[in-house]
């Protein structure tokens, strides 16, 4: 018998194998054992095993029980022997004010404003908690007539990796000759001295000295 014949008969016998292998297949099933398929359907509106609580602004933060029980998150007791307060895996201590629905959970939340990847994320989830610790205490020294407050216009609109500081994140963008207006919302003036902080990070360069210059105003008036 040629080689080629042989060659021929080979692969007849071949394709005869695979035809008759699919239809055993076909008729008897498959020889390897199939998990079942699952008739429980999936749910919808299932109870949320944690609530995820983002933070953009650095400061007392609050959740009310109402909207705890809202959730459908399924806990025992709204205090911190039934619920547990974490970020990045360590427990934060809270405070719980009122009674019944009237109550509300406060923490102390900071954000993340040094990152690429705000805002800050808390969890509240079924669980023994921490509660924030309290003290009285009465207020001594001398009195003052007048505090400092501290306000911050920070936008985060903008990602400059190449800005100098530990800041990537910046403002609006600004392109000579140009004018940005930034309303200073929230202050309560009392007559008193204010300081005015402001950060600007220029990514042009030009050989004339000097190749560029802001000048601010504030309320009319020319400060720098």
């Amino acid at each position: 018998m040629s080689r080629q014949r042989l060659t021929i008969l080979t692969f007849l016998l071949l394709l005869t194998a695979i035809f008759l292998g699919g239809a055993a297949y076909t008729f008897f099933g498959s020889p390897f054992e199939e998990p079942p398929l699952s008739d429980r359907p999936l749910p919808v509106g299932e109870a949320p095993q944690a609530l995820r609580l983002t933070v953009e602004e650095t400061g007392v933060a609050a959740i009310t029980a109402e909207e705890v029980r809202a959730s459908k998150m399924p806990f025992q007791e709204f205090s911190a022997n039934g619920l547990n307060l974490t970020r990045n895996g360590e427990t934060v201590p809270f405070y719980v004010q009122g009674e019944d629905e009237d109550a509300t959970l406060y923490f102390f939340a900071e954000a993340i404003t040094q990152s690429v990847e705000p805002p800050a994320v808390y969890w509240l989830e079924p669980g023994r908690g921490k509660t924030m610790s309290q003290r009285d205490h009465s207020p001594d020294g001398t009195g003052v007539a007048t505090g400092v407050q501290y306000q911050r216009w920070e936008e985060n609109s903008t990602f400059q990796p190449m800005a100098t500081g530990n800041d990537s994140w910046l403002g609006q963008r600004m392109f000579a000759p140009g004018r940005l207006e930034i309303p200073l919302t929230g202050v309560q003036p009392t007559g008193g001295p204010g300081q005015l902080t402001i950060r600007v990070w220029s990514s042009n360069q030009s050989p004339a000295d000097p190749d560029h210059h802001l000048q601010v105003w504030l309320n009319g008036y020319e400060l720098a």
